[in-house]
């Protein structure tokens, strides 16, 4: 059993059938739509990540990585 190795072999692999992965639906979405992936054990609301702050006013590092993140999120 390999439980880690580089991205791209690993999507060879399970596209191969050859085993599954946890990964970000958005990489796979064309697939799974398509049916030459299924998704197994999925979960409302599973892999959603929340930004927590202080409720203070964010330093200006913060406050750009928050900003950048919340666009990636969006994107």
């Amino acid at each position: 059993m390999i439980t880690h190795m580089p991205g791209n072999l690993i999507m060879e692999a399970v596209r191969r059938g050859d085993g599954l992965t946890y990964t970000a639906q958005p990489w796979v979405a064309d697939e799974l739509q398509s049916g030459q992936l299924a998704a197994l054990f999925t979960e409302p609301g599973f892999g959603i990540f929340y930004i927590q702050t202080r409720p203070r006013e964010m330093r200006r590092h913060v406050r750009t990585f928050v900003t950048w993140m919340t666009s990636q999120a969006r994107a």
